[in-house]
């Protein structure tokens, strides 16, 4: 639960990095809390970046994940 940070481009630089290569986000993040958040997840984990600021908000999906019981009944997970 909670914020989670996806993407290929980030995806695939921490997936390589923890095999011992050297992996980099090359990406663009808006100039907003959102993507300051983003800049220090990348830090935090020691991930190489090339990130431009754009003078926008950072773009963001909300995943849902839902069931349909074999009534035909909507759960959110």
């Amino acid at each position: 639960e909670g914020k989670k940070i996806g993407g290929a481009p980030a995806n695939f630089a921490y997936h390589v990095s923890q095999y011992g290569f050297d992996g980099c986000v090359v990406s663009a993040v808006g100039d907003d809390k959102l993507g300051n958040e983003i800049l220090e997840s990348f830090n935090n984990r020691r991930l190489n970046y090339l990130i431009q600021r754009v003078p926008t908000i950072t773009s963001f999906m909300a995943l849902y994940i839902l069931h349909i019981n074999m009534f035909g009944k909507l759960k959110k997970l």
